[in-house]
Protein backbone atom coordinates (compact mmCIF):
# COMPACT_ATOMS: atom_id res chain seq x y z
CA UNK A 1 0.00 0.00 0.00
CA UNK A 2 3.24 2.41 0.09
CA UNK A 3 5.10 1.48 -2.77
CA UNK A 4 7.25 4.67 -3.27
CA UNK A 5 8.25 4.18 0.27
CA UNK A 6 11.33 0.91 0.39
CA UNK A 7 12.02 0.14 3.87
CA UNK A 8 15.62 -0.71 4.55
CA UNK A 9 16.63 -2.77 7.59
CA UNK A 10 15.15 -4.41 10.10
CA UNK A 11 14.98 -1.34 12.13
CA UNK A 12 12.78 0.27 9.62
CA UNK A 13 10.58 -3.01 9.48
CA UNK A 14 10.27 -2.60 13.12
CA UNK A 15 9.50 0.82 13.64
CA UNK A 16 6.73 0.53 10.73
CA UNK A 17 4.73 -2.21 11.85
CA UNK A 18 4.73 -0.89 15.87
CA UNK A 19 3.47 2.16 14.14
CA UNK A 20 0.96 -0.01 11.96
CA UNK A 21 -0.32 -2.29 15.07
CA UNK A 22 -0.06 0.80 17.41
CA UNK A 23 -2.99 2.10 14.94
CA UNK A 24 -4.88 -1.26 15.01
CA UNK A 25 -4.75 -1.69 18.72
CA UNK A 26 -6.03 1.90 19.13
CA UNK A 27 -9.28 1.13 16.94
CA UNK A 28 -10.09 -2.04 18.73
CA UNK A 29 -9.52 -0.12 22.56
CA UNK A 30 -6.52 -1.12 23.54
CA UNK A 31 -3.86 1.11 24.76
CA UNK A 32 -0.54 0.00 23.13
CA UNK A 33 2.17 0.77 25.10
CA UNK A 34 4.20 3.51 22.96
CA UNK A 35 7.09 3.82 25.57
CA UNK A 36 7.77 -0.22 25.60
CA UNK A 37 7.58 -0.17 21.60
CA UNK A 38 9.09 3.15 20.58
CA UNK A 39 10.99 4.56 23.35
CA UNK A 40 14.30 4.03 22.21
CA UNK A 41 13.00 5.37 18.71
CA UNK A 42 14.75 9.15 17.71
CA UNK A 43 12.35 11.87 18.59
CA UNK A 44 10.50 12.31 14.94
CA UNK A 45 10.69 8.73 13.99
CA UNK A 46 7.15 7.73 15.79
CA UNK A 47 5.49 10.59 14.24
CA UNK A 48 7.11 10.07 10.97
CA UNK A 49 5.74 6.18 10.84
CA UNK A 50 2.20 7.24 11.99
CA UNK A 51 2.25 9.57 9.23
CA UNK A 52 3.56 6.44 6.80
CA UNK A 53 0.38 4.21 8.92
CA UNK A 54 -2.18 6.67 8.19
CA UNK A 55 -1.68 6.50 4.40
CA UNK A 56 -1.42 2.68 4.38
CA UNK A 57 -4.78 2.73 6.39
CA UNK A 58 -6.34 5.58 3.65
CA UNK A 59 -5.06 3.55 1.03
CA UNK A 60 -6.44 0.39 2.35
CA UNK A 61 -9.66 1.77 3.06
CA UNK A 62 -9.96 2.94 -0.04
CA UNK A 63 -9.29 -0.11 -2.06
CA UNK A 64 -11.84 -2.36 0.65
CA UNK A 65 -14.31 0.61 0.34
CA UNK A 66 -13.97 1.41 -3.93
CA UNK A 67 -13.78 5.18 -2.16
CA UNK A 68 -11.44 7.52 -3.81
CA UNK A 69 -8.30 8.40 -1.40
CA UNK A 70 -9.86 11.83 -1.17
CA UNK A 71 -13.29 11.24 -0.02
CA UNK A 72 -11.77 9.41 2.50
CA UNK A 73 -9.74 12.33 3.64
CA UNK A 74 -12.49 14.72 3.50
CA UNK A 75 -14.31 12.27 6.21
CA UNK A 76 -11.67 12.37 8.01
CA UNK A 77 -11.07 15.97 8.27
CA UNK A 78 -14.71 16.14 8.71
CA UNK A 79 -15.84 14.36 12.13
CA UNK A 80 -15.54 16.07 14.84
CA UNK A 81 -12.23 16.77 16.75
CA UNK A 82 -10.38 17.14 13.48
CA UNK A 83 -7.82 19.63 13.05
CA UNK A 84 -8.57 21.62 10.14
Amino acid sequence: MLPEHEFSGNTEHQKSWAALRAVGMTYAGVRPDLGYDVGWWKVNDFWYFAALSFVIYVRAAADHTQVPVAEICGRIAAKPGSQG
